[in-house]
């Protein structure tokens, strides 16, 4: 099985203290979602920390619903961030996710369970339940992961 190691570029960032993929800034833009701008008119304290902390929320909401589906989450892990189809397809996830809740708030934080049935985007999820070419399943995969090196 041919694997790349992480990289970062200008849309996506390898973070190796959490070995998880961010979207970045650019990404959104890119995307159509200006959210500096949006700050901008409010009274934000810091542009920079709502960013942040929104591109690490989309990350979190994400990789927590893969992790749900399997017990070895390092397993996950390591092939979303070794495989080149797997980092397509992370980001396609992340990236719709982003203009989803962007658009709709985070709503895996509210207390309404009709409201956390619907936090996910279906395109992302659908991105999710892709197969992946070198693994031949989806990351969704709930037995047990093999890993090739």
């Amino acid at each position: 099985m041919k694997t790349i190691e992480p990289y970062s570029d200008e849309l996506l960032k390898y973070e190796e203290s959490t070995n998880k993929y961010y979207l970045t800034e650019q990404a959104l833009i890119r995307e159509g979602l200006p959210l500096r701008d949006r700050l901008a008119e409010g009274s934000a304290p810091s542009a920079e920390y709502v960013i942040n902390g929104f591109l690490k929320r989309v990350t979190g909401v994400i990789y927590a619903y893969i992790h749900n589906y399997n017990a070895d989450n390092e397993a996950q892990d390591y092939l979303i961030s070794h495989l080149p189809s797997a980092r397509t397809m992370i980001y396609n996830a992340l990236i719709n996710q982003a203009i989803y809740m962007y658009h709709n708030g985070d709503l895996t934080l509210s207390k309404d369970r009709a409201d956390k049935e619907a936090a996910y985007d279906t395109v992302a999820l659908s991105e999710l339940n892709r197969t992946l070419p070198e693994i031949q399943c989806s990351i969704l995969y709930t037995g047990a992961i093999r890993i090739w090196t």
